[in-house]
């Protein structure tokens, strides 16, 4: 599982190089803080929890969620090497793209964690100078099993922010990588983009899991 942490470490060193890595204690209370304060702002108001108001959902995981994501790392990984062969606007635009569609599936799952229970389980540095981390938590929710959602995170100036997710063992960002990559295949970079633009009024194209 590890892996995937230490292979980013080597190839992605210089884009966290310069942030000094915050205690492993702050990634974990990171993922409890961001999960309880969206499960409050969605109690506060019926009307959000029910769906009746998915913009003002959308907006909420823009304030709590967002912030929290590096979605600059996920993009120039989940590109992989295509990232290398891209022009600076088609990066650009494929970042947005993919922020924009996380943005969408967080809200819309967003209150699927009201009647959820998230156990923080442990936080355990990787990479070069322990400034990857991976926290592993369990989510447990009402008549479902229990699942394993573990939360790879990155050192910055500001703190730790997630990069990417794996859910009961599989990885969201290496499973987007797949994607994209047949896509552009298919269609080119740009020829993705404007997919990708599209599909992110669909949010339920995309299963990726809110932060908790």
């Amino acid at each position: 599982m590890y892996r995937c942490v230490l292979i980013c470490a080597l190839i992605l060193a210089p884009l966290f190089a310069a942030a000094d890595a915050p205690p492993a204690e702050a990634g974990k209370q990171l993922i409890t803080t961001t999960v309880e304060s969206l499960r409050a702002a969605l109690a506060a108001d019926p009307a959000l929890g029910n769906g009746e108001r998915p913009e003002a959902v959308a907006a909420l995981v823009e304030d709590l969620v967002l912030p929290h994501v590096d979605t600059r790392m996920s993009g120039r990984l989940i590109l992989g090497r295509h990232w290398r062969n891209a022009t600076p606007a088609q990066r650009e635009r494929f970042i947005e793209g993919y922020r924009e569609l996380l943005l969408r599936t967080y809200a819309v799952h967003a209150t699927d964690y009201l009647a959820a229970q998230v156990a923080v389980l442990s936080a355990a540095p990787a990479g070069r100078e322990g400034k990857l981390l991976q926290v592993r938590t369990r989510v447990t929710r009402p008549g479902k099993p229990a699942a394993a959602v573990d939360y790879r995170m990155v050192a910055r100036d500001d703190g730790w922010l997630v990069f990417d997710a794996v859910i009961q063992g599989v990885s969201l960002v290496s499973t987007l990588r797949t994607a994209v990559a047949e896509e552009i295949q298919r269609h080119g970079i740009d020829g993705l983009n404007d997919r990708l633009h599209a599909k992110a009024t669909d949010a339920a194209l995309a299963p990726v899991p809110v932060p908790n």
